[in-house]
């Protein structure tokens, strides 16, 4: 029935609101009620009591009848109330009377002399009494004289002014309750509106977003379940925005990088196919498809590799490693493929060993992407160094060339995905373009950081640090 959030806080709110509104005016009548008769009882029986002295005056010869009349008329004057009292044979009388051709009220008030008569102090809230021909609250009390009851007083006091009186009290009562409904309907539609809205803004982006539209982070509000809802949904929108981008580069990657080799492969096989390679060729060309297809499975490799980092789904498995041994194995596998360059390797590593809690594969995976980076851009005959050294708490690895360096305008996004420097004479530089980006996620995994520069004169060097400390 009620769709919106909004509109079920608001309903149940006011529903709450009218019947706590509603319960404390009815409690507020009741308890008025019972407080202004209870009060009204206790006024008529102290005045039976005073009346109760005069009648044992009276009895005794101290006041005489038309003083006692003249008291018991000041009474019912001070309580609003017809004073009765009953002394002697008429009071006799009273009890001896047998009630069976009474009417109810006459016989019920006849059974309350009675138990007066008998000893008792009555009180009634609400009793018909027929000689004002309305209800009145009555009050009933035993005149004790010489060890026994001589008789009874009886007080009558109408329940119209009472209820004139109630009357106004509970108008009060109603009209406040009345008049506090609409500050408090305010505060209810208010405090709807506050919880609903962080809902209905979260439905919005959630809707914008299943829309492929990511939009700017949902402002938390305060530290409550609506704030950390608020919190997880912009974490899962950022999430989801950083897969999609991903996507996308990885598409426009594979549209643009792997176009070239297939290219090359498919021109090669169906060249070889239609006949136009001479037979003595076909092996060189077969020779240089196969190149293409390896230098593809390779982009592709690297490719799966960097989303998978970029992603998260790469976890570290830190053990502590002496990084002396690592660098000589790092230089020992590309030792071939700068002898063929005609580069020469060094390492420049302190006397003392340097031991680090990494990824042992990983931080060899960075090596190698570094030092086979610096031996493309390496001159003949040019050199490599890696160099260690412990920072404080901090691991500093330098891997550095003697060649031309890198240009300036290259420099800031040397560590993006395919940016390959040139080489002087704009010589394109092979491989895949994705070394430096993978190394520097590596290296963002380790808690650590990677930047390049250039050297004075000549060369260039790629500088990282990870912590001694795993934290």
């Amino acid at each position: 029935m009620f769709r919106s959030i909004f509109q079920r806080l608001l309903i149940t709110y006011t529903v709450i609101l009218l019947a706590v509104v509603l319960v404390m005016a009815l409690s507020l009548t009741a308890f008025f009620h019972s407080y202004v008769l209870a009060q009204k009882g206790g006024q008529l029986v102290q005045a039976a009591r005073e009346m109760e002295e005069l009648a044992l005056l009276y009895r005794q010869g101290k006041v005489g009848r038309g003083e006692l009349q003249a008291a018991a008329d000041l009474l019912g004057q001070a309580t609003g109330s017809r004073v009765y009292l009953l002394l002697g044979e008429k009071a006799a009388a009273l009890e001896s009377l047998q009630g069976e051709k009474l009417g109810g009220a006459e016989k019920e008030l006849l059974e309350d002399i009675k138990r007066i008569l008998g000893g008792e102090v009555l009180v009634k809230r609400k009793v018909f009494f027929h000689p004002l021909n309305m209800y009145v609250v009555m009050a009933g009390l035993p005149v004790r004289a010489e060890g026994g009851i001589a008789g009874v007083v009886l007080l009558f006091s109408p329940l119209r002014e009472l209820q004139e009186a109630l009357a106004q009290v509970y108008r009060i009562i109603w009209l406040t309750a009345l008049a506090l409904l609409f500050p408090a309907a305010a505060v209810v539609f208010l405090v709807s509106r506050h919880i609903a809205r962080p809902v209905e803004r979260i439905q919005r982006a959630a809707t914008a977003l299943a829309e492929g539209n990511f939009g700017e982070d949902l402002p938390v509000l305060g530290r409550d379940e609506l704030a950390q809802l608020t919190a997880t949904f912009n974490y899962m929108k950022n999430r989801l925005k950083q897969v999609e981008e991903m996507r996308r580069e990885f598409l426009a990657a594979v549209s643009h990088e792997l176009r070239t080799p297939l290219t090359s492969v498919r021109g090669f096989i169906q060249a070889i196919l239609e006949g136009l390679v001479a037979p003595a060729e076909r092996d060189k060309y077969l020779r240089r498809a196969y190149g293409e297809a390896d230098r593809l499975a390779r982009l592709v490799n690297d490719l799966l590799e960097l989303a998978r980092l970029r992603a998260g789904g790469v976890k570290l498995h830190r053990e502590r490693v002496g990084m002396k041994e690592l660098v000589a194995e790092v230089l020992e596998e590309c030792a071939l493929f700068a002898g063929q360059k005609g580069v020469s390797l060094h390492a420049e590593v302190p006397a003392g060993e340097i031991v680090a809690p990494v990824d042992r594969d990983k931080m060899k995976q960075v090596l190698l992407n570094l030092v086979d980076n610096a031996v493309k851009y390496a001159p003949g005959g040019g050199n490599v160094w890696v160099s260690l050294r412990q920072e404080g708490c901090l691991l500093e690895v330098r891997v550095r060339d003697d060649g031309p360096g890198i240009p300036e305008e290259e420099l800031p996004f040397i560590f993006e995905k395919f940016r390959r420097a040139e080489r002087a004479g704009g010589e394109k530089v092979g491989g895949t373009g994705l070394g430096l980006a993978i190394a520097r996620e590596l290296v963002a995994l380790h808690g650590g950081e990677i930047r390049a520069a250039n050297l004075p004169g000549r060369g260039a060097e790629v500088i990282f640090t990870v912590p001694l400390d795993k934290g």
